[in-house]
């Protein structure tokens, strides 16, 4: 029996869990705390309950605390910018950050 998958959905998933890393990666060297909000906290939880109903999302919203502003800010200048989206300085599909 043939198995389908959906290679576009497939992709931009990993691409989100990648930038979830380098916020992970970030955050964690310079000490902040933060929580994933928005449509990747829904997915990830839709994804538990029931697969098939799990629907993209094109960022990763975080939440951290407002004394954690200067800290988290100093190390994320030297991650890649993203301006409407799209990675600047970055490779094509590279994760990025949208201020």
């Amino acid at each position: 029996m043939a198995v389908f998958g959906n290679v576009f959905f497939e992709t931009r998933v990993e691409q989100l869990f990648d930038l979830a890393r380098l916020v992970e990666t970030i955050f964690a060297a310079a000490g902040v705390e933060y929580r994933v909000i928005g449509g990747l906290a829904v997915y990830l939880y839709v994804e538990d309950v029931d697969p098939d109903a799990g629907r993209l999302t094109r960022d990763v919203d975080i939440v951290i605390r407002r004394q954690d502003l200067e800290k988290a800010s100093s190390p994320s200048r030297d991650a890649h910018a993203c301006a409407d989206g799209r990675p600047i300085g970055a490779a094509s599909g590279a994760p990025g950050f949208c201020r």
